[in-house]
Parts: structure tokens; C-alpha cells; sequence
């Protein structure tokens, strides 16, 4: 889609954001960097201690990635992510063979739910778009946004391929429900996420509207004045 603000800008190299040239935080790296997306040990269900993390696809095992694609899971989530966002605007890309099971899930999703209802704001889609706040000071891209039943809220869906169920979910959504919310108005605003695995989808509703949106952001807003205060913004 065409860019909602021309002056934010997605630099490759570090992926990192900017906004009319000046570098801004984006809601993954805020929380990251105060300590609120941490991989963690878990037992599976033989009783061994395993790694989960926001990032390793669930059941994809990194080590049998080919050297030349895919070398880590965060390029697994990205192509992922890139799939799914041409594939709700009705257009087809090339992908790994590796992530048929993943997108074929990611199709089934939509079919079982007619194609989702996506929202629309000057008759773009809104898929996989960036956005600023200029109220608060930081930036980031929302996968979805789609109208519920009756078209009277919005849901923002959040795609994960990691392999944990994170408490951090809701800060992050209130933070894209804030984002929305600012720029284009929107009201009665709910979040969503869907993790996809090789042979399933699961749905997480881990924000309601105003009142539990609210609630949240104060939490990211609390961590965004922290990573603030370290920088030294």
C-alpha cells in the first residue's frame, strides 16, 4: 500500500525507522530493550527444559535451513509476514518451499473466517502498515486491521510464528491500537493474534476495546518513557 505518512521511513540496513530523518523506536524494539520480550525456558512435555522465544516458528527446526535461505527464524517471521500481506491483497509472491505448511494454514485462516473484512482508509487496505505517533514518539507496522460483525469496531491482527504464548501481546497491540486510533480515528478497537504452525492456528483475543486498550498502552507507555530515559531522549 502507498505510505500513509511519506515522512516515516523503513531503513533495511538495521531495520530501523525514521521520521522526517531523525530515528525513532518502534514498538518491538521498545520492548525489547527494557526487557519485556525475553526468550524464557520452558518444560515440553517430556519434561526437558527447552528455549521458546517470539521468533522460532513452531515446529521448524532452524538447523535444517540451507545456508543461503533462511539462516535465522527472524527471516522465517519476515517472509512470513511478507507472504501473508500480498496474499490479503489478492496477489501472489515466491516463497521457500519450507513454508507451504505455514501458508496453507494462513490460507485456511482465511478462508474459515470469508477472506476477513480489512479495513479500509482512503480506499487503501489497510495490510501491513506503518505508522507514527506524534503525540508519543514511536512508530510500527500492525500486520491487519479488520472491521468486526456489523462493521461497527476494528480488530488488529498481529501474525506470530514464535513458538510461545507471550504476556507482553496486549502492550504490544495497545501500542498498534494507539497508532490507529491517531491517525485514522478509529474507534471501539479490539486486538487479535494468530499463530500459525506447520499443521494448525491458534487465536489468541488478548485486547477488548477502550477500556482494556487503554489499560495496556499505559503499560507500553510506562516502558516507552523508560527506554526514553536510558537513551536520554
Amino acid at each position: 500500500m502507498k505510505p500513509i505518512q511519506p515522512d516515516l521511513k523503513f531503513v533495511e540496513d538495521g531495520h530501523r525507522y525514521t521520521w522526517k530523518g531523525r530515528v525513532v523506536p518502534s514498538v518491538t524494539q521498545v520492548l525489547s530493550r527494557v526487557g519485556v520480550i525475553t526468550p524464557k525456558q520452558e518444560l515440553d512435555e517430556d519434561g526437558k527444559v527447552k528455549t521458546v522465544d517470539e521468533w522460532t516458528p513452531v515446529g521448524f527446526n532452524p538447523a535444517h535451513i540451507k545456508e543461503d535461505k533462511l539462516e535465522r527464524s527472524a527471516e522465517f517471521g519476515r517472509e512470513f509476514h511478507k507472504v501473508a500481506a500480498w496474499t490479503l491483497q489478492g496477489m501472489n509472491c515466491k516463497y521457500d518451499p519450507q513454508m507451504e505448511p505455514w501458508i496453507e494454514q494462513f490460507r485456511r485462516f482465511i478462508n474459515d473466517y470469508d477472506g476477513l473484512d480489512i479495513a479500509e482508509y482512503e480506499g487503501e487496505r489497510l495490510v501491513e502498515c506503518p505508522l507514527y505517533s506524534e503525540k508519543y514518539g514511536y512508530c510500527g507496522t500492525f500486520d491487519a486491521v479488520g472491521k468486526t460483525k456489523g462493521g461497527r469496531g476494528y480488530i488488529i491482527y498481529d501474525w506470530k510464528t514464535g513458538s510461545a504464548k507471550e504476556s507482553f501481546w496486549p502492550l504490544q497491540l495497545a501500542a498498534y491500537a494507539q497508532l490507529v486510533s491517531e491517525n485514522f480515528g478509529f474507534a471501539s478497537i479490539y486486538g487479535t493474534v494468530v499463530r500459525f504452525a506447520e499443521d494448525k492456528y491458534q487465536i489468541f483475543p488478548v485486547l477488548g476495546k477502550f477500556d482494556k486498550y487503554m489499560t495496556e498502552f499505559q503499560k507500553f507507555n510506562s516502558c516507552l518513557n523508560v527506554y526514553k530515559m536510558v537513551r536520554g531522549d
